[in-house]
């Protein structure tokens, strides 16, 4: 019974698994020029022409996203009384503010894409010496990583998407008072 269990939680993990890989090696083979446009117009190393790009490909996506929830939640709200709406500085003020979480949340997922990208790029190099075309060697980098992914997201940082979601939309969650507490206890 639970060699029956694993063999489908295997079959699941695989379904997972390889869509996700197709689907990063298509990202990759679209964004790799754009990364190397960037590397050569600005003169920057690997690391940090990577970094910048991933920066920007964080950084869109979440302003897009970040907008388009404030534009639906303004939209699908009820008229009001004025007194307790916001004028446009205090509008402007929280959109500021909700930039800089937005930077940071996009440095914090660049770095963590990062890693990664040097995961498969190990693997991408570790095979070297094979007869493979490079789009093989590429997929099985992006397999591995993408794998990497999966387990550390699945099972070891399960919390982070949804801890991602409140940090970008509201502020982020306060652990300082607890952990201050819990020092208090511990003394």
């Amino acid at each position: 019974m639970d060699l029956f269990l694993l063999l489908w939680g295997l079959i699941d993990f695989l379904k997972l698994l390889i869509p996700m890989a197709f689907i990063a090696l298509i990202l990759f083979k679209l964004l790799f020029p754009l990364r190397e446009k960037i590397r050569e117009k600005y003169s920057l190393s690997w690391i940090k022409s990577t970094l910048a790009f991933n920066f920007i490909v964080c950084f869109v996506p979440i302003v897009l996203i970040y907008i388009y929830f404030d534009f639906l939640g303004g939209a699908l709200t009820k008229v009001i009384d004025p007194e307790i709406t916001y004028d446009f500085f205090e509008s402007i003020t929280i959109f500021l503010i909700s930039a800089v979480r937005i930077v940071i949340a996009s440095v914090i997922l660049a770095l963590v894409l990062l890693f990664f990208e040097f995961v498969s790029s190990l693997v991408i190099s570790m095979q070297e010496k094979k007869d493979y075309p490079l789009i093989a060697k590429e997929f099985i980098g992006i397999l591995v990583s993408s794998a990497i992914f999966l387990l550390l997201f699945l099972f070891v940082f399960d919390w982070a998407a949804l801890g991602l979601f409140f940090y970008i939309f509201y502020g982020g969650i306060r652990p300082l008072p607890l952990i201050i507490s819990n020092l208090v206890l511990v003394i």
